[in-house]
Formats: C-alpha cells, sequence, structure tokens
C-alpha cells in the first residue's frame, strides 16, 4: 500500500500528514526526521485501524508518495493520478484552493468511493 504524504516546511521545522489517514501527522525540524516519523505514523495508524475495525492491511509494505509544499503561490495544475484512486482523490483537495486543477481519468475515485465527485462537487458554493 501506498499513500500520499503532504509535506510542509514551516520555518523551522517541517510538518507531514496522510490525507488518506485522517489524524496521521508527524512534524521535525529536518525533513530526513519527519518522512521517517511519518512513515512510523502510518504504520502505527494502520495498526490502529487492525485493533478497532478488523482491518488487516500489510503494514510491512506501507510506504508513501511524496509531495512538497514550500511557499509560494498554488498554480493551475494537470495531476495524472496513474489510476490511483487515493492519489486521484487527495489531489481533488488541491483544486479548492488552485481553480483550473484538472485530474486526468478523475473517475478512478470511484473504486473506493463511488458517490465522491457528486459528494465534492457539493463542496463548492
Amino acid at each position: 500500500m501506498r499513500y500520499m504524504v503532504v509535506i510542509e516546511k514551516v520555518s523551522p521545522s517541517y510538518g507531514a500528514f496522510v490525507p488518506d489517514l485522517p489524524g496521521c501527522i508527524a512534524v521535525a525540524e529536518t525533513e530526513a526526521e519527519t518522512l521517517a516519523l511519518i512513515k512510523e505514523a502510518i504504520q502505527f495508524h494502520l495498526a490502529d485501524m487492525i485493533g478497532r475495525f478488523c482491518f488487516e492491511p500489510d503494514i510491512s509494505q506501507a510506504g508513501y508518495i511524496a509531495l512538497w509544499i514550500e511557499g509560494g503561490k498554488p498554480h493551475i495544475s494537470k495531476i495524472d493520478p496513474h489510476n490511483n484512486h487515493r492519489l486521484a482523490r487527495s489531489s481533488a483537495f488541491a483544486g479548492l484552493i488552485t481553480t483550473g486543477t484538472l485530474i486526468e481519468n478523475e473517475s478512478c475515485v470511484e473504486k473506493s468511493f463511488p458517490e465522491f465527485l457528486k459528494v465534492f462537487e457539493s463542496l463548492y458554493p
């Protein structure tokens, strides 16, 4: 399993979170420490899910796809999630603050959340 991790540089430290795992966060002084902590946080989060929901992912293979954010102004982009429904869903939220963002093959989100696009569109006023 791979999860998208968003890493933000907030002087003087770094923060990271996993959009698909609410509450899964890490903060450290360096980028390397933050990456190590978020990988551990993903494993703990999944282990907790096993205990609560009888969900059994293979946590030994848990990894991440990292997205670094370092200041600047968001701009229009075209995102190819490579048919990864988690990455497509996570990227959709970037579009909330950057109008004009295009996600290729957006229907791949239907694998895990068939009503996602309908619910997501309802977030726009």
